[in-house]
């Protein structure tokens, strides 16, 4: 387990994505990351699939009141 306030380091470092609410801390959601495994290069960083997972997480972060 890693924990990240970075939307890309989660995305780079990991195969899937907890997010958490607020208090109480739950599990809100769970993002799958459709990239090649880890290690990745930064490389990917541009790639369409790695804007997909941007923005389903953003889009899960959203959901349960975390973006400013």
């Amino acid at each position: 387990m890693f924990i990240t306030h970075s939307i890309s380091e989660a995305i780079f470092l990991s195969d899937c994505i907890v997010i958490m609410s607020s208090r109480p801390g739950a599990v809100a959601d769970i993002v799958d990351v459709e990239l090649p495994p880890p290690p990745r290069n930064f490389n990917m960083v541009g790639t369409p699939a790695f804007g997909a997972a941007m923005a389903q997480v953003r889009k899960a972060l959203d959901d349960v009141g975390m973006v400013d």
